[in-house]
């Protein structure tokens, strides 16, 4: 199960890689990583929502 969660992470991370190189070779293709994100965290509310999964996330995963 453990290869299985690996495996779909880098499938994941060079999704992300590959998009962005083409978003940075040819700018009217793709919106950059850092566009997105600032157009999603332009909202108060995503802000919050970023928040609280933050803190979700170092409550599950650093507490312990």
């Amino acid at each position: 199960m453990r290869d299985v969660t690996i495996a779909i992470w880098a499938f994941l991370l060079a999704s992300v890689l590959i998009a962005e190189s083409f978003a940075v070779a040819k700018p009217s293709s793709l919106a950059t990583f850092g566009d997105t994100c600032s157009r999603l965290m332009r909202p108060v509310s995503a802000r919050a929502v970023v928040l609280l999964g933050w803190a979700w996330l170092g409550w599950h995963f650093f507490v312990r």
